[in-house]
């Protein structure tokens, strides 16, 4: 078999991302109306506006481009890339795996656990994670034809 990578992405944060976009162009509306009519308290206010949305916007993006995961199967076994680091198990350290609705759960023989969560938009990515690692499972405990 050849190596496998499937990578789980969590949604962006929306509404966030809107705050951030909608307080900025309040923000410029502000600075804009400010200017225009000598009011230099709305300016100010303006500016405070739009560093606070494009910081808002900006950590939102950085949040949802952070979380997620990276899962590499090959012959040996799996390996997981993830904001909290890299962690690699072989398949003859596996010893069972379970699937929610939600989520696909990997026990290890040194009691180990470790549980790969993905949104709602996500679940048929777990679906593809667990049919790939069966095969692999299946593979090298020497089952299947």
């Amino acid at each position: 078999m050849t190596q496998t990578v499937h990578v789980i992405s969590a949604r962006p944060p929306l509404r966030a991302l809107g705050l951030g976009g909608v307080g900025t162009v309040v923000g410029l509306g502000l600075i804009l109306v400010g200017t225009m009519a000598a009011w230099p308290a709305a300016s100010v206010l303006g500016w405070a506006l739009v560093l606070v949305g494009l910081g808002l916007f900006v950590a939102a993006w950085l949040t949802a481009r952070r979380a997620r995961v990276q899962v590499v199967l090959d012959d040996a076994g799996y390996q997981l890339d993830g904001p909290d680091g890299s962690d690699r198990v072989e398949w003859s350290e596996v010893s069972r795996v379970t699937r929610t609705p939600d989520r696909l759960v990997l026990y290890a023989k040194d009691g180990t656990v470790t549980a790969l969560v993905a949104p709602t938009s996500s679940r048929a990515d777990l679906d593809a994670i667990g049919t790939d690692m069966a095969r692999y499972l299946d593979a090298n405990r020497g089952y299947g034809g």
